[in-house]
């Protein structure tokens, strides 16, 4: 068996306390200029298939190119997803986004997953899927195709403007370098300005949810695609023939991380395999007790 990973960082007080008022994080230098050209290069290979200068928006992007693979895990936000969905951590889609100067496919309000029967309703405490975005063109001023957010929106569940551009006093534009990344709540209202600038702008957006969750870009990803990933990259992309596999993963993908600590093992004996022991992630461990104790 492949050595186990120690977990990487994720939440401490300060970033739960934001992440959880604001709806979203901004991680400045997320990735290296080096990951920023190597990965461009795979969007740039998807703008060479489409005619044109137009909006793109391509999903699954794990089957178009191995450029993103590194994305899967990568170190800048997959602690924070570990942070909240422990073992059974998994990534629901993958997605280039490119938006040169046009209104075409630009998104209004409107915020992640279901709107007829919200996640939220589901889940009060936790984000049923959180979203990471990493830009790879530089949006320093707004008018640039900018994502707007609403902070502290991910707790209404109706807004007046839903589905329409209009502006709103409290709303933020997100401005961004190549490697910065936005971690975002699924129930943050949030929309895409007007791209007046002559840039051409690239981002990635990844999404991760409990595995339980239906993934929203595929079924089944090819065994190519799968041959090239390591452990962690093909435990997260959960790619089970069984569906029962996404309630009870199989022994061999458990643990995903290594914990510094096994602090729910005493509760158990030791005839009970690793996959069936409930573990509370970091989230719930130190940031919403006494609920959880």
């Amino acid at each position: 068996m492949n050595q186990i990973k120690p977990v990487p960082r994720g939440f401490d007080a300060q970033t739960w306390e934001r992440f959880t008022r604001d709806g979203f994080l901004l991680v400045k230098h997320a990735l290296t200029q080096q990951e920023v050209g190597a990965i461009t290069q795979g969007v740039d290979a998807i703008i060479a298939k489409s005619p044109g200068d137009q909006t793109i928006v391509e999903m699954n992007i794990l089957e178009a190119s191995a450029s993103f693979d590194c994305l899967i895990d990568h170190p800048s936000h997959i602690g924070f997803i570990h942070d909240v969905y422990g073992d059974m951590s998994k990534i629901l889609l993958t997605e280039a986004v490119v938006r040169p100067r046009t209104d075409l496919k630009r998104n209004k309000w409107h915020f992640d997953g279901p709107r007829i029967l919200p996640f939220k309703d589901f889940s009060p405490q936790l984000p049923l899927r959180i979203k990471a975005a990493y830009w790879l063109t530089p949006l320093p001023n707004a008018g640039m195709g900018n994502m707007l957010v609403i902070p502290g929106s991910h707790r209404t569940p109706f807004l007046d403007e839903y589905h329409t551009h209009m502006s709103r006093d409290d709303e933020h534009c997100i401005c961004a370098e190549p490697g910065d990344m936005l971690l975002m709540h699924e129930g943050l209202w949030h929309r895409v300005d007007q791209n007046h600038s002559e840039i051409v702008r690239k981002t990635i957006f990844l999404e991760y949810g409990p595995t339980w969750v239906p993934s929203s870009d595929r079924y089944l990803l090819p065994d190519t695609v799968m041959a090239r990933l390591n452990r962690e990259q093909r435990i997260l992309v959960r790619n089970y023939a069984h569906p029962n596999h996404m309630i009870k993963p199989p022994e061999e993908d458990c643990p995903l991380y290594g914990y510094q600590d096994d602090h729910l093992a005493v509760r158990y004996t030791s005839v009970v395999p690793v996959s069936l022991r409930q573990k509370m992630t970091r989230v719930q461990r130190e940031f919403l007790q006494p609920a959880y104790a």
